[in-house]
């Protein structure tokens, strides 16, 4: 006999077993993220620039050869960093 439940409350509960496993694993909450409101995108006229990168690149990633586009030893200053960018 088929399960009544709908796919989404399958889903569901496979997704708080697995949040359940990593709290039990050791993992901690981040409770100041927000899926639905943490997205950060580079800006066509202002380009790689820290103030559309995530805080966390940011923290990382501080030199300014990570902000540059047409640098060769930057890594999306290239054809080939650029393509996981979206350059042709």
């Amino acid at each position: 006999m088929r399960s009544s439940r709908l796919p989404t409350q399958r889903s569901a509960k496979s997704a708080q077993q697995l949040v359940d496993a990593k709290l039990k694993a050791g993992f901690q909450d981040f409770p100041g993220f927000d899926p639905m409101q943490s997205f950060y995108y580079d800006d066509d006229e202002m380009g790689l620039h820290p103030l559309t990168s995530h805080p966390t690149f940011r923290k990382y990633f501080r030199s300014e050869v990570y902000y540059s586009s047409i640098q060769d030893a930057a890594p999306f200053g290239n054809d080939e960093g650029g393509c996981p960018m979206g350059a042709q």
